[in-house]
């Protein structure tokens, strides 16, 4: 079989130039190691360090008529100034055709309605609680070939009993969990917030300055240590917003009206998937996260809090906090349910298979 993909190409080293598609890279890491064939509108994602190879091989546009499905990047989207392929009309019907969609913020690219050319749209971020067209399916950012092969998961007896807390960037859910979250947890359990630098390189030659390049500033071995060493992770991330976020004199009602009942009940968690989830899962630490499913957060498949990670919810005491991160039979088991659940779910094979099934396209 083969695949079509149209990516941005990676530009430079910079954050918002590097074009790492990390949604992208999981599936075509998945469909290559299948056996199948991935192409596109340029070579994209190194297969290794120095390979001199590509996971996605340029190859040009008309390609893509005789192949088993497209799929396009939110990236690619975003930087061709907000414009679809004009080649999709031409496909439509005769291929099949995915749009990913990754991107920051509430209402992303694909809510927009010539998006609905799309047979799927694998939105990453998908909350419940929110009206989403059709054709769009939840989605994650999941775990590459870099992770599995950088990331160690060391025993868990062997991991320190600390949080490690030391985000580099502010979202609204973080800065929430820094107010209810960390002065409880302080009292009971030590917090790591030493931050790494992601910024520079003294040797360019290193495999980990590849990788660096090539994911945007989002490789670092340092912090991938602290990972593997540390027993619990806050993986807090995205911002919340009102059910009823209109200035109309209905939703101002509403509004004041379910306040009575709390956040969860008023307000629905958006773009809260992050890298940093899935390296923690890579790791084998405990995630540590508002209750997702509360606030209404959609996973491909079922990821329980309780079960998988730890996750805080409405009304949870500090007593009941510290009772679970005290217990390290209770903690183990998030730490390793979590850990292969995501590696059974979410790395290219398992990814790419799912893709496959959502398209009723063969594995073979």
């Amino acid at each position: 079989m083969t695949v079509y993909f149209f990516v941005l190409p990676h530009q430079s080293w910079e954050m918002g130039k590097a074009a790492y598609q990390q949604d992208i890279v999981v599936i075509a890491e998945g469909l290559s190691a299948m056996g199948h064939e991935c192409i596109g509108n340029t070579d994209y994602w190194p297969t290794g360090f120095q390979t001199g190879e590509f996971v996605i091989k340029g190859a040009p546009a008309e390609r893509a008529f005789d192949s088993s499905l497209v799929i396009v990047s939110w990236m690619f989207y975003i930087n061709n100034g907000n414009y679809l392929p004009d080649i999709l009309h031409a496909l439509k019907n005769k291929v099949p055709l995915v749009f990913t969609d990754m991107a920051d913020g509430y209402c992303t690219p694909s809510f927009k309605k010539e998006f609905r050319i799309f047979d799927k749209v694998l939105k990453c971020h998908y909350n419940q609680s929110f009206h989403h067209p059709a054709n769009m399916v939840p989605w994650c950012f999941g775990i590459s070939n870099r992770y599995l092969n950088t990331i160690r998961a060391i025993p868990f007896s062997e991991k320190k009993k600390e949080v490690l807390w030391n985000f580099r960037i502010s979202h609204g859910l973080r800065e929430k969990a820094y107010k209810e979250v960390l002065p409880v947890i302080e009292d009971f359990v030590e917090v790591n917030r030493a931050v790494d630098d992601f910024n520079t390189f003294t040797d360019e030659s290193t495999e980990e300055f590849f990788w660096w390049k090539n994911s945007g500033q989002r490789h670092n071995l340092g912090y991938f240590e602290r990972l593997a060493n540390s027993k619990i992770v806050a993986c807090f991330g995205g911002g919340l917003i009102s059910r009823w976020s209109s200035n109309s004199f209905r939703d101002k009602a509403i509004r004041k009206v379910m306040n009575l009942f709390g956040d969860s009940q008023n307000r629905f968690v958006y773009q809260w998937d992050s890298y940093r989830l899935w390296e923690s899962f890579t790791a084998g630490a405990v995630v540590l996260h508002y209750n997702l499913e509360e606030w209404g957060a959609t996973f491909p498949t079922e990821i329980r809090s309780g079960v998988h990670y730890l996750g805080i919810g409405t009304g949870d005491s500090a007593g009941y906090l510290k009772d679970l991160i005290n217990d390290e039979t209770r903690l183990k088991s998030l730490a390793e349910q979590g850990r292969q659940h995501a590696l059974d779910n979410y790395t290219p094979v398992p990814s790419a298979k799912r893709l496959l099934r959502l398209m009723n396209l063969p594995e073979c």
